[in-house]
């Protein structure tokens, strides 16, 4: 059966949603603030009453400084989304950065996770996360927001995070069969008009 979006996904309206009392990762999901969660979601609705999904940002960073709280409150969140009647899709890994960071990646710091030990810490991220957000309520698995803004069209940088979505796009499938998707923006093939370049990165 050929992919319809219109069909499979035209009925979609929602936002990103980041809630207001931190303007990282870090301060969202280890300082969650329940009743102030719901409140903001209610708003949303109030104010657009065909909102039916929520693109919600989780955070490595926030896992690598305290797992089992973000977790816990990743998997509040959820509940808190799916009372309030919506559909969202998870947003695993950031490769934007701005002022102030929201825990982007950068080639260096994959090619180091990948000497250490194999993208082991992302992979139980993912992992963890997915297994903390399961629900009928997911819409779509959203790997990676603006992957290769860092990459610079460098074909060794470009290599290295293509294979590390594909590894992390492999754990969420180990856990959840649902639709996957991985960010465009950034893309040397969208913003240079590269060729298509091979994962050769090499020794590293």
């Amino acid at each position: 059966m050929a992919f319809n979006p219109v069909e499979q996904y035209g009925a979609v309206r929602g936002f990103n949603f980041q809630p207001d009392w931190s303007s990282n990762g870090i301060g969202i999901w280890l300082q969650f603030d329940e009743a102030r969660y719901r409140e903001l979601i209610k708003r949303g609705k109030k104010l657009f009453p065909k909102m039916n999904t929520l693109r919600i940002w989780l955070s490595f960073n926030a896992w690598c400084e305290n797992p089992k709280l973000y977790l816990k409150n990743v998997k509040k969140a959820t509940e808190i989304i799916e009372q309030e009647g919506h559909q969202f899709i998870p947003v695993y890994l950031n490769g934007w950065f701005g002022v102030p960071s929201f825990g982007g990646f950068v080639p260096e710091m994959l090619f180091s996770s990948y000497k250490r030990n194999r993208f082991d810490d992302f992979r139980s991220f993912i992992s963890q996360s997915t297994q903390a957000i399961s629900s009928d309520k997911v819409l779509i698995h959203d790997i990676s927001n603006e992957p290769f803004n860092c990459a610079w069209g460098r074909e060794k940088h470009t290599g290295i995070v293509r294979d590390f979505l594909s590894e992390m796009c492999m754990e969420v499938r180990k856990v959840d069969g649902k639709p996957i998707t991985v960010g465009s923006q950034g893309s040397p093939r969208s913003s240079m008009n590269l060729p298509d370049i091979k994962s050769k990165w090499g020794d590293i």
